[in-house]
């Protein structure tokens, strides 16, 4: 596939990911979908500065701060909010063993820029994992 055509699928992708956000969650992460109101996403700045002030710039796939339901416990005390890394890749197999590091720098920059606990979510589109897998 050409490059044209990956950043295509992923431009497309990004753009269903955040009309359907709430339903991926559902499909994907029943559990957490339970704890968010979906009804007003909001959609955050997706550059963030690794290292500041002399790290590199990166440019985030799609970052939502999401509100906890008011009758789901909260993550701790006194925390409503959560900010959502969705990160999409549409690359080989090979791919994404590099995603782990950028995710860690990403996870910890996300907290760093918004005081608030981060759910990392990478989705491969053409990587094995027997069709759905974690990783930590």
């Amino acid at each position: 596939m050409s490059q044209s055509t990956d950043h295509d699928h992923d431009q497309r992708l990004k753009v269903l990911l955040k009309e359907f956000f709430e339903s991926f969650f559902q499909c994907f992460f029943p559990d957490w979908a339970t704890r968010f109101e979906f009804q007003n996403i909001d959609w955050l700045d997706k550059e963030v500065f690794l290292a500041p002030p002399q790290g590199e710039k990166r440019q985030l796939d799609l970052v939502a701060r999401l509100k906890v339901r008011a009758d789901a416990p909260p993550l701790r005390p006194g925390v409503h909010d959560l900010a959502a890394l969705v990160h999409v890749e549409v690359e080989s197999r090979a791919s994404s063993a590099s995603l782990q590091p950028r995710m860690f720098d990403y996870y910890v920059q996300l907290r760093r820029d918004t005081g608030l606990p981060v759910l990392p979510i990478a989705l491969f589109l053409r990587v094995g994992l027997d069709g759905i897998g974690w990783d930590v």
